[in-house]
């Protein structure tokens, strides 16, 4: 009873979690952190009869929504958004949990970053902000190889235990205490090594490096110019670290918004907000995995069956190459 009462919300969140409503449920994510957008005019939107697209194509579009239970279903052609369509219980206002889409977020803020100085480099040493590497192997690590999952950081093994650090990274309340604590176990740029922890590491170089707390960070240099709504943070706990790893709260707009970004190379409404050199330096393929960019996935290369690296037995299949 002195253990719950001295980490309630960690075990409350082991208590009422949910692997099946993880994503959707989000009134489960507190405490929250908002990262404040400046919403911007409506996406230009066609009616029915004005879309550019077969209605066979966005019929098949519907159909796998449907399949696979999905959220939201937006369609973007020629300029415009072709087609809208949301599942049960959401609408344009709901706010899903991004997974690991917030890596690729947060990669496009280190461009901003890096471009005003604030960060030199990705070339640079973590140990220059992750102080605690400075003396041993980790020192080798750089920026980018974290950014590329190359990074040669251990990782925990998988657990059903719920004190394992398996649950902790995923639920616990303070995830510095863990992620600080992995050894190299291989030699940076030579194993390719999906893992949570590179994410968080990088979430926490940006803090310290800024002197400002992630969200702010976002906020200012990011999140705000871009036209979308607020973005919702997932904390590990009450003024904690914000999960860079996941945990950001959006709406399936502003998702198209942050597409739109990439396809006009960092713009929005004529106004360059990430460096177009930084676009491109996202999408170029890593030494070890032509199918991963920094904190990315590409397209570069079709794989049958897209694997996450070392110590993830796991893989995604692909059917069809993209276009």
């Amino acid at each position: 009873a002195g253990m719950i009462a001295s980490n309630w919300t960690y075990f409350n969140r082991l208590a009422t979690f949910d692997r099946g409503t993880m994503i959707t449920d989000y009134d489960w994510y507190s405490p929250i952190e908002v990262a404040k957008g400046v919403e911007g005019a409506p996406l230009p939107r066609v009616s029915e009869d004005q879309q550019s697209l077969e209605p066979s194509a966005i019929a098949d579009a519907l159909a796998f929504t449907s399949r696979t239970n999905s959220t939201a279903l937006l369609i973007w052609h020629k300029g415009a958004l072709q087609f809208e369509h949301y599942g049960t219980t959401f609408s344009r206002d709901s706010r899903t949990n991004s997974a690991s889409m917030h890596k690729s977020v947060m990669a496009l803020l280190y461009g901003v970053v890096i471009d005003e100085g604030i960060i030199p480099s990705i070339d640079e040493p973590a140990a220059t902000y992750i102080t605690e590497w400075a003396n041993d192997d980790r020192a080798k690590i750089t920026i980018r190889h974290l950014m590329q999952m190359n990074s040669g950081l251990g990782r925990a093994p998988f657990s059903l235990n719920p004190f394992s650090d398996t649950f902790k990274l995923m639920m616990g309340t303070d995830l510095n205490s863990i992620i600080l604590t992995y050894p190299l176990v291989d030699e940076p740029n030579t194993v390719f090594a999906y893992s949570n922890t590179n994410s968080e590491v990088l979430g926490l170089i940006l803090e310290r490096a800024s002197g400002m707390r992630y969200a702010e960070l976002l906020e200012a240099k990011l999140w705000s110019k871009l036209g979308t709504r607020d973005a919702h943070l997932w904390l590990d706990g009450e003024n904690g670290k914000a999960r860079t790893s996941g945990g950001l709260l959006v709406t399936a707009e502003d998702w198209m918004r942050l597409g739109l970004l990439h396809l006009n190379r960092g713009q929005v409404d004529g106004q360059q907000i990430v460096p177009v050199g930084w676009m491109n330096e996202i999408i170029t393929p890593s030494p070890t995995n032509p199918n991963y960019g920094l904190q990315t996935w590409l397209g570069t290369e079709w794989q049958e069956l897209r694997t996450y690296g070392k110590g993830v037995p796991t893989g995604v299949p692909h059917s069809e190459d993209f276009a």
